[in-house]
């Protein structure tokens, strides 16, 4: 699939309260971590409906590689930008691809559990309407070992739902849970405020976040 040239959003055909979830992984001269995120999403594969991979521009194009290693997933396909517009730019023309209710978007270097993805759906079925889903986080080394939870205070101690309310409560109590990669979005809401503003440069997606979080919980 070629670059998009507008931000033209596809019509959400999914029904309206339904869960459904596209994966947007971006990569950027990392195929070699395409394997990994394959064995992730097909241990969750029951509750991903979309997988959408975005070379940018990567100096040897990954095509072959992600059909070899997604070629298991129906859903999935991928674009390539030949020039590096930006990550910002970049998740706009990948939202108006998206044909499901949620997206997560991903760097290729990030690494996710399975879990994550079954926690989000159990979660999403109670409460479809939620703009935001986020979880705590590690970090870890280039080498993939783990340096241990990053220090943030969470606003609960389970997984439950947050009114709009209480998600302002506990930013003023305790600051900001919030990681771009560790959050699944709600489209349609994403979509409501106009997607990804460039303006705001490394703070576009936090600003979407934000907005989400505290207008729908």
């Amino acid at each position: 699939m070629s670059k998009s040239s507008n931000l033209d959003y596809h019509t959400n055909s999914a029904a309206v309260g339904d869960c459904s979830l596209c994966v947007i992984l971006f990569c950027h001269n990392q195929a070699q971590y395409l394997a990994s995120h394959s064995a992730t999403l097909r241990k969750s594969a029951s509750n991903i409906d979309q997988v959408l991979v975005i070379d940018i521009a990567s100096d040897i194009p990954i095509h072959d590689a992600v059909k070899r290693e997604f070629s298991d997933f129906p859903s999935c396909s991928d674009m390539r930008h030949e020039k590096n517009i930006g990550i910002v730019a970049a998740m706009n023309l990948a939202l108006a691809q998206v044909r499901t209710n949620f997206v997560h978007f991903l760097a290729a270097d990030d690494k996710v559990t399975a879990e994550f993805y079954q926690s989000f759906k159990t979660l999403a079925v109670n409460h479809p309407h939620a703009g935001v889903y986020s979880c705590a986080y590690d970090t870890m080394n280039e080498d993939g070992s783990d340096l241990k939870n990053f220090q943030v205070t969470p606003p609960a101690i389970s997984a439950t739902y947050l009114s709009p309310r209480q998600v302002r409560d506990a930013i003023v109590r305790n600051d900001s849970w919030f990681a771009g990669h560790a959050t699944i979005l709600n489209v349609n809401c994403i979509r409501a405020i106009g997607g990804f503003d460039l303006e705001l440069g490394a703070f576009s997606d936090a600003y979407v976040i934000y907005c989400l979080a505290l207008q729908y919980g």
